[in-house]
């Protein structure tokens, strides 16, 4: 046995790339050992390195790729890695461009061997540079394939003894599935062995007797003269369709004029056969669909469409109505691009449909079976239905691949069944899981509610299941407050009226904001800490325009009925009147209040801002009310500026004090217009100002 030679930097990093070609899901891990194991094997021979069976083979390899994974990947998986793998993995990682380097000349290195002497050969004959590397490449999947299957327990380019060769090519034309799938992979080897015996072809003739031994005796028998022509013949045509006409052949005159003229500057021979003659043989050859001859595919592209149809029938016959086109042009673009250069839906329609689906109809979008009405929301529905929990658009997402995200999402907000109970997730809401006593329990205690408070919100909902119905809420633990009230929104919509934020008596429907205004109309004096009190238990924040619809804002705490507190609103609006010459003032700059008419309250920045809602003259243009301060401004009823925005450009514009959208944004801040130093939009606001600013100073001049 032959001393093993250790592994060099070259061959680790062939080694690395070949699996991070597995893990990026580019090949499969048993042929790029395979490939791996060729490669190496071969350079050793050309090095002149004597190598036995065992030398870097596919179980070496295999072991070996376990080792170089852990080293990538950074801890031990099924085998620690080696020094040599850590080391070239770090060298990829912390010098990319050495390591590019050094994996172009381990290419390099590789690149020279007997497939590349193979390939001049080829050319020599007078075949074209692009068929003799298809040629090469071929033979390299006939050396995988041989070694993959065994057939052979080392490399085609390791023998020497044609009569070998021959055995090999005798065993593997044996294999039926490899003749159908692969006979360009066996016009490539019985080129080889032709080669190997030193014999020479002479352009466009190919015969049995290329090969002169004994064994080539057997081929001749198995291959007749005549059938070898048109298999020769079939095969031109196929490589002429698929390095050409991609697209499809538009069987026109025309275009069947030109495919015999590149088959003339290709093989040097001219199409013996009529136009229908021609038609029908690039039938056979290729696929006809939609007035065109597409290329066939070789083995991964044939098996890529057999696994498109397969689960295009699998979805169908597991009770989807559809699988729309789109879908499937998302789940295999790369392949479908790369393999078989399809780029749109309709050249994906059509070469799916080339080949019959039983019972199969195509239209525009969708495949469907013949004589069933395509209905995506009743699929969606009907997995909803299906499944007692939530699901969210993840989950959908990969049970319904076959649908558009976005259709998915339309069937969920429009079909009243299916609510929302988390973030991105849903839920048919009658598998809700309670029991109907429970259920009957629940909206007893919910009427009993009602009747004491008048209403109830989301939060009342999730208190009161968690007080008198425990194994719903065991049954329902994580879910929140306004979850319990969107499932109970549809199973209860008989039995309550149920608004945006509050659930009511049947008949009686609430919304929040009378609610509030429910609430303080119940009060003669409330305090800050009341309201708050008070969006607590409702759950939402306070809503400040229907509080002070009902109440005067007196101080920062206090708050007074608007009945008890009388305005003299022209004398108020006539002071207002000599405080503002202009069109506006920031509310805060509204001094002087001991000139204001006299009412039950002392008069200050929070009275001012409630009584602007009663003012003849003047109103309040604001980003918010505020829970402690006032902000905003005191604008005229008859400024040009409509809303708040409009008054700060103009504000903004006649200001030297700021000259970028920082300073502008800090000064409307300092003046009171916002409590804070942020605005949606606000760059755009700046932008207005700067050019009306310039305006400004343009017509003073």
């Amino acid at each position: 046995m032959a001393k093993q030679k250790p592994w060099n930097q070259y061959e680790a990093i062939i080694l690395l790339e070949a699996y991070i070609q597995v893990y990026e899901g580019k090949i499969d891990r048993k042929k790029a050992i395979s490939d791996v194991s060729s490669m190496l094997r071969r350079r050793a021979q050309i090095e002149g390195y004597e190598i036995d069976a065992i030398f870097r083979n596919v179980a070496g390899i295999t072991f070996q790729m376990y080792s170089m994974e852990s080293a990538f990947h950074g801890y031990t998986l099924r085998k620690p890695a080696t020094k040599l793998f850590t080391e070239v993995v770090r060298l990829r990682e912390n010098n990319r461009e050495q390591y590019e380097n050094i994996l172009k000349m381990a290419k390099k290195m590789i690149a020279i061997d007997s497939r590349t002497e193979y390939q001049n050969w080829l050319i020599n004959t007078g075949m074209k540079n692009t068929a003799a590397k298809n040629y090469g490449n071929w033979l390299n999947n006939v050396d995988s394939y041989a070694m993959k299957n065994g057939y052979s327990e080392k490399s085609i380019y390791e023998y020497d003894d044609t009569s070998e060769l021959v055995e090999l090519y005798e065993k593997l034309n044996m294999d039926t599935e490899f003749v159908v799938k692969h006979r360009d992979y066996l016009i490539s080897f019985r080129k080889y062995i032709a080669y190997k015996s030193n014999e020479t072809i002479k352009r466009g003739r190919r015969s049995s007797d290329l090969i002169a031994s004994d064994k080539t005796e057997k081929i001749s028998q198995n291959f007749a003269e005549k059938a070898f022509l048109l298999e020769e013949e079939s095969f031109r045509y196929s490589q002429i369709l698929s390095e050409f006409f991609e697209d499809g052949l538009v069987l026109n005159a025309i275009r069947l004029d030109k495919f015999r003229m590149i088959y003339k500057d290709e093989f040097d021979s001219e199409i013996s056969q009529d136009d229908n003659e021609l038609t029908v043989k690039l039938k056979k050859v290729g696929i006809f669909a939609d007035g065109r001859i597409y290329p066939k595919h070789r083995e991964e592209q044939s098996s890529l469409l057999d696994n498109i149809r397969n689960e295009i029938l699998d979805v169908l016959h597991n009770g989807a109505s559809c699988v729309f086109i789109s879908c499937i042009m998302d789940r295999w673009r790369q392949p479908l691009s790369s393999q078989l250069n399809i780029y749109n839906e309709t050249a994906l329609r059509d070469i799916v449909m080339a080949e019959h689906l039983p019972g199969v109809y195509a239209t525009n979008t969708v495949f469907k079976m013949a004589k069933v009405q395509a209905n995506p929301e009743k699929d969606i529905f009907e997995l909803m239905k299906s499944s007692h929990t939530p699901l969210d658009y993840n989950s959908l997402q990969k049970k319904l691949w076959f649908i558009p995200i976005d259709t998915i999402k339309h069937a969920l907000v429009t079909t009243p069944s299916l609510v929302q109970v988390d973030g991105e997730a849903y839920m048919y809401a009658p598998n809700f899981p309670v029991t109907s006593s429970e259920l009957q329990h629940l909206v007893n205690v919910m009427k009993t509610k009602i009747n004491e408070k008048g209403f109830l919100v989301s939060k009342d909902i999730a208190q009161l299941i968690n007080e008198k119905c425990p194994m719903v809420a065991i049954n329902t633990e994580g879910y929140k407050d306004w979850a319990y009230r969107n499932v109970l929104k549809y199973i209860l919509r008989d039995q309550f009226e149920f608004g945006r934020s509050v659930i009511s008596e049947k008949g009686k429907k609430l919304e929040m904001w009378q609610v509030y205004r429910s609430f303080c109309r119940g009060y003669e004096h409330l305090t800050l800490s009341d309201l708050k009190q008070f969006s607590s238990d409702v759950g939402v924040q306070i809503y400040w325009e229907d509080v002070l619809s009902e109440m005067v804002r007196v101080n920062e705490n206090e708050f007074i009925r608007k009945e008890l507190i009388h305005f003299d609103v022209d004398a108020t609006d006539k002071i207002l009147n000599e405080l503002c010459p202009g069109d506006y003032i920031p509310i805060n700059q509204v001094g002087l209040f001991l000139h204001f008419p006299t009412i039950e309250y002392p008069w200050n920045s929070y009275v001012l801002e409630s009584y602007l809602r009663y003012s003849k003259t003047f109103e309040l243009y604001h980003v918010t009310y505020s829970e402690k301060g006032v902000f905003g401004l005191v604008v005229r009823l008859n400024t040009p500026f409509k809303d708040y925005r409009q008054a700060i450009i103009d504000l903004l514009a006649n200001s030297n004090e700021w000259v970028n959208e920082k300073e502008a944004l800090s000064l409307i801040a300092e003046k009171g217009c916002q409590a804070r130093k942020r605005l949606a939009g606000f760059d755009k606001i700046v932008q207005e100002a700067m050019a009306r600013r310039e305006n400004i100073l343009k017509e003073r001049k």
